[in-house]
């Protein structure tokens, strides 16, 4: 999709998951930055078939502020794979690395949405998880990245069920 690169978080995390409620309307919105969030910043999404996910970042520093998630499409159940290889102690800021000076890119890559475990696995484009480096944001997401460093999935443990349902 796009270009990202990662810093080593030395500040504390304070994002937030927000899922579907009567006031938001939007089925999973994570807020990394509140000040991000109100302002206008530089968008990137991706919109398929029945998804949309869009990325949201600082336009000065182009650090990453909100993800916001909506699909109508169900997920695949994945077995036999360890949360491990996703969530690691260390964390990360991601910022956007693409030189284009662009407010809004849309990209349109299929997105195909699994559940292993108690986890989601958001990924664009079909390719092989093995190939991808994951960088933890948080205790709960992680950023899926290929040798090109391109954003190509997201990895959300610790999903409850009820969380799930208000997803789809």
């Amino acid at each position: 999709m796009f270009k990202v690169k990662f810093i080593e978080r030395n500040t504390e995390d304070k994002t937030v998951f927000n899922f579907y409620d009567e006031i938001s309307r939007i089925p999973l919105e994570i807020v990394f930055s509140k000040e991000i969030k109100m302002k206008t910043g530089r968008n990137r999404d991706n919109l398929s078939d029945q998804s949309f996910i869009e990325f949201k970042f600082n336009d000065s520093t182009l650090e990453l502020g909100l993800i916001t998630f909506i699909s109508l499409k169900s997920f695949q159940l994945l077995e036999n794979v360890k949360n491990q290889k996703f969530i690691s102690t260390d964390r990360y800021i991601m910022y956007l690395d693409d030189m284009k000076n662009e407010e809004f890119i849309r990209f349109n890559h299929d997105t195909e949405i699994y559940k292993i475990n108690s986890a989601l696995l958001i990924q664009f484009d079909s390719l092989d998880q093995e190939t991808l480096n994951y960088y933890s944001l948080n205790h709960r997401l992680s950023i899926g990245v290929n040798d090109g460093m391109e954003l190509k999935s997201l990895f959300i443990d610790n999903i409850q069920q009820v969380e799930i349902e208000l997803l789809f």
